[in-house]
């Protein structure tokens, strides 16, 4: 790895043609290009430039009145991702909204979404869509889902990207475009190919999750937010829990070892649940997650498992097997116990 490294570093600083520049599109692209030092690293023939970025932050003003229409006039469930409560409107804010009395409710997926039409069916849910091509289709999915359930209340209010006609639009500013991508672009999809016709993603397979656990398994890295964001939650909605807290390496070259050994271990326990997952990275970060021999033993847990690796736009393998995937560590905190 260490060879990899110091010979990209010599490809990047001996760069001598033309001037170029390239922009990232993504803002979590921006904040760990600013966290690792990237841009000191450049020659000064190369330029980084900072896209569009966060799509909640290019949201325009007439998306969030009609959400306040909704909410306030038709008395519409609103949801929608946390970030997006506080965009201003013409005249408020959907936390403003909330004040005067309207239905919002935050969520950390479009699924959640579906979910809570399905328990409130006199109420028309609304679920705010915003994203580019990496995150539109899993609110494609939630329509499926709800299609398939045959919710007649639920709906999306979208006001989804698409980066190419952004490329349209920023074409001169910029030479080249760092694109985010799915984890397959690095990892390839010849393991995912196989497991999904062995049957390990079907639906059918996947068990439902004890919300009245008398014990919860915790894997995840030491001293992390992943870790400190699980037990502040566990511990605040469901105090009564006991909590197995199985730590491992969750990156690097020896994690997917550590983690098979954490899971290992982790059988062995009289379980009602079991956690396994981490905080946000990038696509090599979050690599621990795909790989084969985890991903199969993480199908045959003895318990139900809920992966929460990354965040929401972040899938792996591990996500795909588990009995239930959420959107972060906090959200599985939540999915493992009932609602305070």
């Amino acid at each position: 790895m260490n060879d990899i490294i110091e010979k990209s570093r010599e490809i990047i600083t001996s760069y001598d043609g033309p001037k170029v520049r390239i922009m990232e599109v993504c803002g979590t692209h921006t904040h760990e290009i600013f966290r690792l030092g990237i841009r000191s690293l450049l020659p000064e023939n190369i330029d980084l430039i900072s896209g569009p970025g966060c799509p909640v932050c290019v949201t325009p003003v007439g998306f969030i009145d009609e959400a306040l229409y909704l909410a306030l006039e038709k008395n519409c469930l609103i949801t929608t991702f946390g970030d997006l409560i506080k965009v201003p409107g013409t005249e408020m804010n959907l936390a403003g909204a909330r004040a005067k009395g309207g239905n919002i409710r935050p969520v950390y997926s479009p699924d959640d979404a579906v979910e809570i039409a399905k328990e409130n069916p006199d109420t028309q849910v609304v679920f705010l869509s915003v994203g580019f091509e990496t995150t539109t289709p899993s609110s494609c999915l939630a329509v499926k889902k709800a299609q398939k359930l045959g919710l007649k209340n639920f709906s999306i209010l979208t006001a989804n990207k698409s980066m190419p006609n952004a490329y349209l639009k920023l074409k001169g500013s910029a030479d080249a475009f760092i694109y985010p991508g799915h984890v397959n672009a690095i990892t390839g999809n010849a393991v995912c190919k196989k497991l999904k016709e062995e049957g390990l993603f079907d639906e059918s397979r996947k068990r439902p999750i004890n919300l009245y656990p008398k014990a919860i398994g915790v894997i995840t890295a030491p001293n992390s937010a992943a870790i400190k964001d699980i037990l502040f939650n566990l511990k605040r909605r469901y105090p009564i829990a006991d909590i197995c807290v199985f730590y491992s390496a969750v990156q690097g070259d020896n994690a997917p070892k550590e983690l098979l050994n954490a899971f290992n271990i982790a059988q062995t326990y009289p379980l009602d649940t079991l956690l396994i997952g981490r905080g946000g990275g990038s696509s090599e970060d979050l690599s621990a997650f795909n790989d084969e021999t985890l991903v199969r033993a993480v199908a045959q847990s003895k318990m139900p498992v809920i992966a929460c690796v990354g965040h929401e736009i972040d899938s792996t393998l591990v996500d795909f097997v588990a009995d239930k995937r959420a959107s972060t560590p906090s959200n599985a905190a939540e999915k493992a116990v009932p609602e305070r």
